[in-house]
């Protein structure tokens, strides 16, 4: 496992879910800000399914691999029944 990887990815989930949580707390997501929260959610869940979809490869692969595969490692969500892709659900 590239651990350096997963932990940079799960750092920046991280910190994009703390910022999440001080836009509401400031008021700056309101009720109504369903399509900005969809946004950033799906943001942190991309970075959370890198980190488990590429844990084996280089920075070097991830970096030279193509748009479609990249796309693909960060809206395929690992499950127990198999692989659920982000573009499924209805936001």
């Amino acid at each position: 496992m590239n651990r350096d990887f997963v932990e940079f990815q799960l750092a920046e989930a991280s910190l994009h879910l703390q910022d999440l949580v001080l836009e509401f707390r400031n008021g700056t997501i309101g009720e109504d800000d369903e399509p900005c929260l969809a946004v950033s959610l799906g943001h942190v869940l991309g970075h959370l399914c890198m980190a488990w979809n590429a844990k084996h490869q280089s920075v070097e692969e991830v970096s030279s691999m193509p748009q479609d595969e990249f796309d693909r490692l960060c809206n395929t969500v690992p499950n127990f029944l198999g692989d659920k892709i982000l573009g499924d659900f209805a936001v």
